[in-house]
């Protein structure tokens, strides 16, 4: 498999391209009013502190999640694929400017060297709250009982067809 493609199938958590992420940042779009952003706090989300396991991208998917402290938690994303590490994830979840949480991630290939340039980060506003599902642009987090955690990833592919990739993970610890 070619560099390309690799990147390609595993970029899985941009704003609309895989084509390397470094290449084109998100799109801008004009920020939420305080009045039209969902209502949610940290509270809402201290049921994701813990580590997760469940499978995605065809491999194996482990994320980890710190309890909020100083007005952020602090996640990792490990993407296993034919028994070697794919790739990682460094996300948080904290307010932003605006006062809106927000969800904000940064790639690094199984050695460490980042994917988005040095001062680039992927970064979406909190956009929907309906029941237990959370949505931050493209991805939805949703709390299935105290042992389920479903991520969906809305993806477009180099090819720009677009697809939706779903991880389903386990409480593990």
């Amino acid at each position: 498999m070619t560099r390309a493609a690799t990147l390609a199938g595993l970029a899985w958590l941009t704003a609309g391209t895989c084509v390397p992420v470094a290449a084109s940042p998100p799109p801008t779009r004009p920020p939420a009013t305080a009045e039209a952003a969902p209502r949610a706090s940290m509270a809402d989300f201290a049921w994701l502190a813990g580590r997760w396991v469940g499978e995605g991208l065809g491999g194996i998917a482990e994320e980890v999640w710190l309890p909020e402290k100083g007005g952020a938690m602090l996640g990792t994303f490990r993407s296993i694929k034919g028994g070697q590490v794919a790739f990682y994830e460094i996300l948080t979840l904290a307010s932003n400017t605006s006062g809106q949480l927000e969800l904000r991630l940064k790639h690094f290939h199984a050695d460490l060297k980042g994917w988005e340039e040095r001062d680039q980060v992927q970064a979406w506003a909190l956009t929907r709250v309906e029941g237990d599902a959370f949505a931050f642009g493209p991805i939805v987090f949703r709390r299935e009982g105290a042992e389920i955690l479903v991520v969906t990833v809305a993806m477009k592919l180099e090819d720009g067809s677009r697809k939706n990739e779903v991880f389903r993970f386990r409480r593990a610890g």
